[in-house]
């Protein structure tokens, strides 16, 4: 579980921005060929030269959905906490209201 600090993956910025253009899915299929070329506006790369770059930015964008996943499971667990701490309250007052009526 990863709760706050991201560690950023130190490539170049423009292999990033050439990453990001293409997103973590499609690196990952292309990483299986490497006879890939990646196409920006301007940058044209093949794959093979940036493998390396190319697997730190993978794991960097693993380790912010791991972070997203973790944070939205724990205020699922609040979210049900409260809710179920509502519903006590409720029957509690529910019963002494009862009671009063006796």
């Amino acid at each position: 579980m990863r709760w706050w600090q991201i560690k950023k993956a130190r490539i170049k910025p423009e292999n990033r921005e050439l990453l990001e253009t293409y997103g973590p899915e499609t690196i990952r299929i292309l990483l299986v060929v490497p006879q890939n070329v990646l196409e920006s506006d301007d940058l044209r790369k093949p794959l093979a030269d940036i493998r390396g770059d190319a697997l730190k930015w993978l794991k960097e964008q693993a380790d912010i959905q791991e972070r997203s996943e973790t944070w939205l499971f724990a205020m699922e667990v609040a979210i049900t906490v409260f809710v179920l701490f509502d519903l006590v309250i409720s029957v509690v007052g529910f019963f002494h209201g009862c009671s009063k009526w006796r």
